[in-house]
């Protein structure tokens, strides 16, 4: 009867670069809180945040754009009275109330010299800087946002680099304007952000030896008293009837 090959059980650590990505997908996709920094309305605290403001203000993008950015977003926000002593008062963000709820209004809006709205442009805008009620935002950090926005939508696919080199950019943006001033601070759920982006890196190569040559087992070589000892039955009656003939 052939010998089975046993299969190695998994290790410790598999399976969970995906969990992290997954985990980082929802902390973007859905806005959850993880610094908090000054911007044109006021306070923004997740890079959805960010992203939305800024495209707000410069007009980068149109209102409903906006809207299915942040949606999800609302929801979540929304669901946060299931959480309550009253659940029944649960229901679905209104479009019409989505800009409202997150603060942003028309008087924000940038204007040219003739007092009306920018046209979509994309680089002019994105390198100058937030300048509205003395909150200033630079474009390096809305670029960091970007690309955290951008790790948190491939991460439906699976882990990726844009989850960590993102984060690690508002990291930077954080302890540079952090030590000048006490309103821009890294709040708990971006450390839980940072270890969930470091799921592209596979840690188990760090706990594996390479095998060691000098100990590696040596191949045995068949000799002839094995082969007869491993030979069938039939196979020796027939050597026998061989040797009777002979």
């Amino acid at each position: 009867m052939p010998a089975t090959k046993k299969t190695a059980s998994p290790p410790a650590l598999s399976g969970w670069q995906q969990r992290a990505s997954q985990f980082y997908c929802l902390i973007m996709m859905f806005g959850f809180p993880i610094f908090s920094v000054p911007c044109p309305k006021g306070n923004c605290t997740s890079p959805l945040d960010v992203v939305a403001t800024h495209a707000y203000v410069k007009n980068l993008a149109s209102e409903d754009v906006i809207k299915g950015i942040l949606y999800p977003a609302s929801t979540m926000m929304k669901m946060e009275v299931l959480m309550t002593a009253d659940p029944q008062n649960f229901s679905l963000p209104q479009w019409d109330q989505i800009l409202t709820t997150w603060n942003l209004t028309s008087d924000m809006v940038e204007k040219d010299g003739d007092g009306d709205n920018f046209e979509f442009t994309i680089i002019p805008n994105m390198l100058t800087m937030f300048e509205k009620n003395g909150k200033t935002l630079n474009w390096e950090f809305v670029g960091a946002c970007i690309i955290c926005l951008m790790g948190g939508f491939f991460s439906i696919a699976g882990p990726n680099k844009y989850s960590m080199w993102g984060i690690l950019l508002v990291l930077w943006y954080i302890y540079q304007d952090g030590g000048r001033r006490s309103d821009v601070v890294a709040l708990p759920m971006y450390f839980l952000a940072f270890i969930c982006s470091l799921g592209w890196i596979n840690f188990q190569n760090f706990f594996t030896l390479p095998p060691d040559p000098k100990k590696a087992p040596a191949t045995a070589t068949a000799t002839p008293a094995a082969t007869a000892a491993a030979a069938t039955p039939a196979e020796k009656k027939a050597k026998v009837e061989s040797k009777k003939k002979q």
